[in-house]
């Protein structure tokens, strides 16, 4: 890419597979692609903070309003998306959410 830009983690609502590439979704309503795969971000995240709920989807807590279970399994963000939950990480991610 053409530019660098500095984000704090503080600011990412959460992130998104795109093929070899990570969509950013930002407070400010931003999208920020990279050129790494989400998995090389996965680890650089604040494993307190941040959680994968499904192969292509990373979600910073902070930002989780509730899930919803009935038509599948989601969870609602403060900017008003639902993000799939993939069934085999909903129960790691409830346990997770317990022990915070």
């Amino acid at each position: 890419m053409d530019k660098v830009n500095f984000v704090k983690s503080k600011e990412i609502i959460y992130c998104k597979s795109a093929g070899r590439y990570t969509e950013f979704y930002l407070t400010d309503k931003r999208k920020l692609v990279a050129s790494k795969s989400l998995g090389e971000y996965e680890g650089q995240f604040d494993q307190k903070r941040f959680f994968r709920i499904h192969k292509s989807f990373i979600v910073n807590l902070d930002y989780i309003t509730n899930i919803n279970k009935k038509a599948g399994n989601y969870c609602e963000l403060t900017n008003g998306q639902s993000i799939p939950i993939s069934r085999r990480r909903m129960e790691s991610l409830i346990q997770f959410l317990r022990n915070m």
